[in-house]
């Protein structure tokens, strides 16, 4: 309809209809549907092949508690640019929600790798962070909420459905290698679930977002900062639109906060990176992220957790406890930790000796990694 010319009936539908690309979630359940089938006994690599996975197949673990889940993975932040004092109002913002006691920023978490296709389905498992790649057979995070009786979406504005799951009561993918969205528009699409679902006894939402993925100017508007230095250096270029991208992340984190406290019912959110990012400014000559050697900046991510004021009153935020005195926690951690809140009874403990995979060197085969041990 907009591609003919019929604006004003596309913005009738929902943000899912229009401002998304709706068969993009049937593309690729289509295309993992028919990799199954056409290699059911073929031994291939995660890269090359993504297995359909199925949440319909869950059995109850436990029972979902009334209210609104959501768990938000971002991309490529570094632990040490998720609140930044002075670079903009929405890590303003958020510092100020943390101070009046509606969230916690946890300690620094190490990821299960330090590139998307090893990270994100090992978060989405609650895999042990010195786990292989392969090692996800287990029920995701979402699925498990499914069968506690939640209602349940999987909402991905990464470029790639890095880990395709079917049963959802909305699976949605909104950007594409040919075209992608703002963040903002994967927020919108959370909020319509949740208003659509409102009468639901517990609602259960994985959003995927596009973060500071690079290119870093791609990933906010152009007219939401000021103008660039026309005669800065392209390295100085580089860290000043990373730094605006991850300045956008804290905006959208603002926006979730806020959907969180319209709501009466119970409501939190858990955010967390698949990975790092290495930039100039670290003098190590590394660039981007999911480079044959693991570093410090690529590997650890920041930890957060925001909640509303019913939760609050719920007590619920106090489970978290366990890991806020932590040196550092993990990808495992945190997963468990969005199942606890949801209900899930299981008790909360730090990993003694927190692990990622990857290699530590050059021509090294990938291998568990202790994070504390990892190189700039």
């Amino acid at each position: 309809m907009d591609a003919a010319g019929f604006h004003g009936f596309a913005r009738l539908a929902g943000p899912e209809a229009r401002a998304s690309v709706p068969w993009l979630s049937h593309l690729e359940v289509l295309k993992a549907s028919l990799t199954k089938l056409v290699m059911r006994s073929a031994e291939a690599r995660a890269s090359e092949i993504t297995p359909l996975r199925s949440a319909l197949d869950v059995r109850p673990a436990f029972r979902t508690e009334a209210g609104v889940a959501l768990f938000i993975i971002g991309e490529s932040l570094r632990a040490d640019s998720l609140l930044t004092p002075g670079r903009g109002r929405g890590s303003a913002e958020l510092q100020e929600r943390l101070d009046r006691g509606l969230g916690t920023r946890l300690p620094d978490a190490c990821a299960g790798g330090n590139g998307t296709f090893i990270a994100v389905p090992k978060l989405l498992t609650a895999a042990p962070g010195e786990a292989p790649p392969s090692d996800t057979a287990r029920p995701s995070l979402l699925a498990l909420a499914r069968a506690g009786g939640a209602k349940t979406a999987y909402i991905n504005n990464h470029e790639i459905w890095v880990m395709p799951e079917t049963g959802h009561d909305l699976v949605q993918k909104i950007s594409s290698i040919e075209s992608s969205s703002y963040d903002e528009v994967a927020t919108e699409a959370v909020e319509n679930f949740i208003w659509r679902e409102k009468g639901a006894h517990s609602l259960a939402i994985v959003l995927h977002l596009y973060g500071q993925h690079f290119f870093y100017e791609d990933r906010y508007p152009g007219d939401f900062f000021g103008a660039e230095v026309a005669t800065a250096s392209p390295a100085v270029l580089e860290e000043l639109r990373y730094q605006r991208a991850a300045e956008y992340g804290a905006h959208i984190l603002t926006r979730a906060g806020r959907m969180l406290d319209s709501l009466s019912v119970p409501a939190y959110l858990v955010f967390t990176s698949d990975h790092g990012e290495n930039l100039p400014s670290d003098g190590t000559g590394k660039r981007f992220h999911a480079g044959p050697v693991n570093s410090r900046q690529d590997t650890l991510v920041p930890a957060l957790v925001l909640w509303n004021r019913a939760f609050v009153n719920a007590g619920r935020q106090r489970r978290l406890e366990p890991l806020q005195h932590a040196a550092l926690i993990t990808h495992q951690n945190l997963a468990l930790a969005w199942l606890a809140l949801l209900g899930a009874p299981h008790p909360l403990s730090p990993a003694a000796d927190p692990m990622t995979w990857g290699s530590a060197s050059i021509g090294a085969p990938a291998g568990p990694l202790r994070c504390a041990e990892l190189p700039r």
